[in-house]
C-alpha cells in the first residue's frame, strides 16, 4: 500500500502495479482497450487482501500505539547494555514506525549474531535480520557495483538483529523479549 500526496508518483506506481497500462479500467472509453507504455508488473491487490487491509486501517492508531509502547519497553530494558547499540526511535525528522526494534551488536559479526539468533529461537523469541546482506553486495547488485567498499552497510548487515514489538505483544511479552535478549547475549560473551 502506498499513500502519497504526489500525484505523479501515484500515477507511476499505479502503472507499475498494473502491467504499465496507459489507462486504468475506468479511463478506457472502450472496455479492454489500452496500451502499455512502461514496464509494469501484476501487483494489483485482490479483493480479499483489500478487505483485510481496509479493516486493518480502522485499527491503525491502536496498532501504532501498541508498537510504540512495546518498543519503549524493549528500548528501556536494553539501554544499559554496553554490548549493543539500539537504533533510535527518532532521528531528526525521521520517526520509526516500530515495525521492529533493531539492535546493532558492537562486535562479533555474523558468528555472534547468528549464534545469538539461534539461542533466542531456542528460548522461543522470534527474531529476524533486516537485512543480512547489504544491497550492493547482494547476488544481483554486486555485478553492477564491482568491488567497491561499503563498510558501514556491511557492518550493519553483519551485526543487526531485529526484535519484535508488534501489536500482538503486551508489556509482559515485551519485557520477556528484552530480558531474554540480554540473558542470551550475556551467555555468549
Amino acid at each position: 500500500m502506498l499513500i502519497t500526496e504526489d500525484s505523479a508518483m501515484s500515477i507511476h506506481v499505479r502503472k507499475l502495479s498494473s502491467f504499465g497500462y496507459t489507462k486504468n479500467l475506468y479511463e478506457r472509453s472502450v472496455p479492454g482497450i489500452y496500451d502499455v507504455d512502461n514496464l509494469g508488473y501484476n501487483f494489483r491487490m485482490n479483493e480479499v487482501s483489500a478487505a483485510i487491509g481496509t479493516e486493518q486501517l480502522k485499527k491503525i492508531k491502536i496498532f501504532f500505539e501498541k508498537r510504540d509502547s512495546n518498543s519503549s519497553v524493549i528500548r528501556k530494558k536494553l539501554k544499559n547494555n554496553t554490548n549493543i547499540y539500539v537504533l533510535p526511535q527518532k532521528s531528526g525528522k525521521s520517526v520509526s514506525s516500530n515495525f521492529c526494534v533493531n539492535i546493532i551488536l558492537n562486535f562479533g559479526g555474523k558468528k555472534l549474531r547468528n549464534n545469538l539468533i539461534l539461542k533466542l529461537q531456542k528460548n522461543k523469541i522470534g527474531v529476524s535480520v533486516h537485512y543480512p546482506v547489504c544491497l550492493p553486495k547482494s547476488l544481483y547488485y554486486k555485478n553492477l557495483v564491482g568491488n567497491e567498499n561499503f563498510d558501514v552497510a556491511e557492518h550493519f548487515a553483519n551485526h543487526t538483529i531485529s526484535l519484535p514489538c508488534g501489536p500482538h505483544l503486551d508489556s509482559t511479552g515485551s519485557n520477556l523479549i528484552a530480558d531474554t535478549f540480554n540473558e542470551c547475549l550475556e551467555k555468549l560473551l
